[in-house]
């Protein structure tokens, strides 16, 4: 599950598995600059020189800036606040596990650590994964230049180095036939690469195949002679002569003379094996303590359908210490796996316990200590547990718990032991279960990281990934069945969001009923009253995994956390305390990961104190936080918390804390609308209780940065107003939103949430509100191509204005009824609503609607072949806007008129003046959607002007930015310079 990203091959991007469709052109190429580069700042300029070699056009800093917004549209919400404004320069953020050249260059540096310890079996493993990294050449798809061909040469030279160490690898190990066809292969590709020509000698010659072998040395030796006048290197040579001294010898690959069969002799052991601790007998005998012989293997069986994990178990088995490190390290290693309830954590330090119990042949112990439960286990009497089966009797075990502690430690002092304590709660019920002595291993599982254990290696688990949990469902359920309906199990998979727990609940409900399809359980969690009653299981459930968890929680804070189970966590009735109370607040919530700012305002404290309150629920495994200041929920501990927050808190409290969330996400939304369009009138809204600072951007680079960062988050409040009645809030917040969702051409979701607002203002009678609402959604529909739906909302807008008076608003209705109607082909409709709306500007005084008018005026003469006319309005226009600012976004749209208008005169010089303008004026404004018209109309400029050349240039630029906000006029612009080749081929021709 998540983000991945890959530049070992053609450069690309996959959430939850599914590819992101990131365009090819300059999109694809700026993100492998920034990924090349992962985690550092990349500088505007080198970007910039990436992306337009040679001279770059003037507006290349606006472009980039473009180019950037119109990445992270692309990557998605989750993926684009990966991408990072450092300065002049870039960054983005990447995981190890995330990235696959940082995950390939990680493996390499784990497979030196190996080699050095002399581990070639790991060594050789880890290398093979490193090199599974790669799908292609580095940057395959693009056309690399300067540094970033540099940096594709560095990896593809990491990736030979690679290779060669592999081989290495496995021919110490023996594997003379398995590495045969690859090397034939690589000298093929690779023929100058003297160390493969070498690997491939050394192997035919161990496979016995010494005449093959020498005819690679000559055929090697031909190849750099004729092709760079050089004779063998070094190591070349030393294999030629190695082969040549060993033809009569029969040589292992290793070179080993001989191999250590017999036990560690600095160890005593009795007869039967039994180490001996007492004496008498003969003079000079051990006699062996019967305790001795006693070793316990109480481990639990393994989960035969274990699935995944592999980053995991390969990290857990590395810090296991081989036979001979066991019998030289002096402290007990300890690793501990953390996560929330139904994560795995059992079940995967079980799987690693049974492939590591042959290092520890003096026993395996386990205990399920039941941490998270009121029945939790006290240390005194697991240690009895524990010595009883390490041999000594009930009457041996003292009753003092300091002197089983010290007992313990003794028996397992010169015993090399593995100790699996699961589901621990803290330190004080660990310690005592740590044994002393050397070369044993202690694996807890535990819902809290625990701190105060020395020596400690912490692991986190994560969801599995979604082929991981797509394996772990077709093993409990047959592949057959999965096979059946696939639509089916993803649906069933989407619910369980990677939680194991949840996959194999669902997978063994499936099992227990053969005669159930993989769609009758969707269905189920698809209807069910609470989507967990989907995975109860006779006594287990989810519900169950995480009651223990907040049951422990309310203990804690309640005193009841001594361990003794003597409270029940009962309250006074006030409600849940503070940590409590804050997971049942979240639980209210329905959006992604909240920042710190959003999520005080829904649990109604200072940031300061929410944030302790979210930490500890971090540490609890309750909440996760995929980065500093962002806090949220697993899906289905979501729906439990939504549980709990119906069961304990009041319908007041509840409607309040939503209260202040949704109007903290109103105004800051509204805080961004007026950044981004200050001259828009600002709504009125009203503040209410404890409600902390909301955000307030810098500049408008910085609220559309906020606005993507928070765009899933908004859409959902708006939903989440709407559907507990918060009308008010829900009719708000999709106007606050309206500059940055028309900016974003977002349309689906523009109309959507302004569909929502007019529901809303309709069902509360509110006719000035509606006619808001109703203007707005008719521009989205407009905008989507719809302009005959837009005509109805305006009709309705603008009676509704008429009927109030409000003759300043109705112009804006009337502006905009003209341009659906000549969008909708009814162009006498449109020039008739867009001169009653001058009439109304000149009535009030408004001379900046009297420059849209005359605008759309102008547009609407020259569609109806009247270029004169339309040339004297959209002068008119021009005339206005500059009067009041040369830098006005909206100059643009009478800008590309005036062009258009001149062409059409036969005007080609003022015409291409009066485009380069708009151009400017639209990177100056970051304006990407009338940029990219500016420049398809600057193309056809250049080309009435004779200038192909740079008319291909306008228009791929246009083309690049269209591709992503409107993909099918990238595809006309596309065939405007197919046409121009097209042009120039005939042209040739007819000059040849």
């Amino acid at each position: 599950m998540g983000l991945e990203f890959g530049v070992l091959g053609p450069v690309r991007a996959w959430e939850d598995g599914v590819p992101l469709a990131v365009p090819a052109g300059k999109q694809r190429l700026l993100l492998a600059v920034l990924l090349a580069r992962a985690n550092r700042p990349v500088p505007a300029g080198t970007i910039v020189q990436t992306l337009w070699p040679g001279d770059a056009p003037p507006t290349s800093r606006g472009s980039l800036h473009n180019h950037v917004m119109r990445l992270r549209r692309t990557l998605g919400a989750t993926a684009a606040e990966r991408v990072r404004t450092s300065g002049d320069a870039y960054l983005f953020e990447a995981a190890e596990s995330e990235l696959d050249h940082l995950r390939f260059t990680a493996l390499l540096e784990r497979a030196e650590l190996a080699s050095a310890r002399a581990d070639r079996a790991e060594a050789r493993d880890l290398l093979q994964e490193a090199l599974s990294r790669w799908r292609g050449q580095a940057f395959e798809d693009l056309a690399t230049e300067g540094w970033l061909a540099d940096e594709a040469a560095r990896l593809e030279e990491l990736r030979w180095l690679a290779t060669e160490s592999w081989i290495d690898a496995e021919q110490r190990l023996g594997g003379h036939t398995r590495v045969v066809a690859d090397l034939r292969a690589l000298t093929q590709t690779h023929p100058l690469r003297e160390r493969f020509h070498a690997q491939l000698m050394l192997s035919l010659h161990a496979t016995g195949q010494t005449a093959a072998a020498l005819k690679v040395y000559q055929q090697a030796r031909t190849a750099l002679v004729e092709e760079l006048g050089i004779e063998p290197g070094e190591a070349l040579r030393a294999a030629h002569r190695s082969v040549l001294s060993s033809r009569e010898t029969d040589r292992d690959g290793d070179g080993d003379t001989g191999r250590d069969t017999g036990r560690d002799t600095g160890r005593d052991t009795g007869p039967g094996g039994g180490r001996g601790s007492g004496r008498g007998g003969a003079a000079g005998q051990e006699v062996p303590d019967p305790r001795a012989r006693a070793v316990p293997r109480t481990l639990p069986a393994g989960i035969g359908d274990f699935t995944g994990r592999e980053e995991q178990v390969a990290r857990l088995l590395a810090l296991v210490p081989d036979e001979q490190a066991l019998r030289q390290t002096d402290a007990v290693v300890i690793s501990s796996i953390g996560g929330m309830g139904g994560i795995g954590k059992t079940t995967l330090a079980v799987h690693v316990a049974h492939l590591v119990r042959e290092r520890f042949p003096d026993g395996q112990l386990f205990a399920d200590l039941r941490g998270m439960s009121r029945d939790r286990l006290d240390p005194h009497d697991v240690l009895g547990a524990f010595l009883r089966r390490l041999g000594y009797g009930a009457e041996e075990v003292p009753a003092d718990t300091d002197e089983r502690a010290a007992l313990y430690r003794s028996a397992l002092a010169d015993r090399r032991a593995l100790i699996l304590l699961d589901n621990a709660r803290d330190v004080a019920q660990v310690r005592p279960l740590i044994p002393g002595g050397a070369g044993n291993l202690v694996l807890l599982t535990v819902r809290r990281r625990l701190v105060g254990v020395d020596g400690a290696v912490h692991l986190d688990l994560d969801v599995l990934d979604e082929a991981g949990a797509h394996e772990l469902f077709v093993r409990i359920v047959g592949a057959d069945r999965v096979a059946a309906e696939p639509e089916a199990v993803r649906e069933v998979l989407a619910v369980c969001a990677g939680l194991p727990l949840a996959v194999r609940l669902a997978g063994v409900r499936l099992v227990s009923r053969p005669n159930w399809r993989v769609g009758d359980l969707a269905e189920r969690l698809r209807s069910a009253e609470s989507r967990l009653d989907g995975f109860e299981l006779g006594d287990r459930g989810l519900r169950a995994a995480f009651e223990s968890g907040y049951e422990d929680l309310v203990a804690g804070e309640s005193g009841g956390g001594s361990g003794d189970g003597s409270s029940d966590g009962s309250r006074d009735g006030s409600g849940p305390p503070p940590t409590a109370r804050a997971f049942c607040l979240l639980g209210l919530w329905t959006g992604t990961d909240l920042g710190l700012p959003a999520a005080a305002a829904l649990l109604g404290l200072p940031a300061g104190a929410a944030e302790r309150l979210l930490e500890r629920l971090v540490d609890l495994n309750l909440v996760q936080s995929a980065r500093p200041g962002r806090y949220g929920l697993h899906d289905l501990l979501r729906v439990y918390a939504a549980e709990l927050a119906a069961r304990e808190l009041s319908p007041g409290e509840s409607r309040a804390a939503l209260s202040r969330l949704l109007t903290w996400y109103a105004k800051a939304a509204d805080a961004a609308d007026g950044m981004l369009a200050p001259d828009r009138t600002r709504q009125l809204i009203e503040s209410v209780a404890g409600l902390p600072p909301f955000f307030t951007p810098a500049d408008p680079a910085e609220a559309v940065a906020w606005c993507q960062q928070e765009q899933a988050n908004l859409v959902s409040a708006v939903r989440l107003a709407r559907d507990r009645g918060l009308t008010t809030l829900a009719r708000q917040l999709p106007m606050a939103l309206w500059t940055f969702l028309q900016r974003q051409r977002d349309m689906k979701t523009w109309i959507s949430v302004l569909d929502i607002a007019l529901d809303v203002t309709v069902a509360e009678g509110d006719h000035v509100q509606e006619a808001a609402v109703r203007n707005n959604l008719a521009i989205a529909l407009i905008e989507d191509g719809r302009p005959a739906s837009a005509l109805e909302h305006l009709e309705a807008s603008a009676r509704i204005r008429r009927e109030h008076g409000d003759l300043a608003r109705a112009y804006t209705t009337l502006v905009n009824l003209g341009i659906a109607a000549m969008e909708a082909g009814e162009p006498e409709r449109a020039l008739a609503s867009l001169r009653e709306s001058l009439d109304l500007c000149e009535q009030t005084g408004n001379r900046d609607g009297a420059a849209v008018a005359h605008t759309n005026i102008g547009e609407v003469l020259r569609r109806l072949g009247r270029p004169r006319e339309a040339l004297a309005e959209s002068l008119l226009a021009r005339g206005l806007y500059l009067e009041r600012d040369a830098d006005d976004p909206r100059l643009a749209e009478v800008l590309i008129t005036l062009c258009d208008t001149h062409l059409l005169l036969g005007d080609v010089a003022t015409a291409r003046t009066e485009i380069e303008e708009a151009v400017r004026v639209t990177v100056a404004a970051c304006r990407p959607h009338v940029q990219a018209r500016a420049l398809r109309q600057y193309g056809h400029a250049l080309l009435a002007g004779a200038d192909p050349d740079g008319a291909r240039a306008a228009w791929s630029e246009a083309a690049d930015i269209f591709t992503e906000l409107d993909p099918p006029a990238a595809q006309e612009i596309r065939l405007l310079i197919e046409g121009i080749e097209g042009i120039e081929g005939l042209t040739e021709r007819a000059a040849g």
